[in-house]
């Protein structure tokens, strides 16, 4: 979930890179990014949110880490 105002503006630059000043829960499984919106809904101020990331694997400058085998909850496929 994220609020309207930083949903609009990620939605005016879709396509380019963004950067988040903290950690963003992951899965490579749709299935399991759905159970974490399921049964959330939107309000004025907040959006519930699922996004599809494609990841340049060639940019060095871009930072991100399979952690799947050190997480505690088997089949995430975080």
């Amino acid at each position: 979930m994220m609020f309207t105002n930083e949903f609009n503006e990620l939605k005016e630059n879709i396509g380019n890179l963004i950067a988040t000043n903290g950690f963003l829960s992951t899965s490579r499984l749709l299935t399991v990014a759905m159970q974490f919106i399921l049964g959330a809904t939107d309000t004025d101020e907040i959006k519930v949110v699922l996004f599809e990331i494609e990841v340049n694997c060639q940019n060095e400058r871009i930072i991100f880490a399979d952690i799947d085998k050190y997480s505690q909850l088997q089949g995430e496929q975080e």
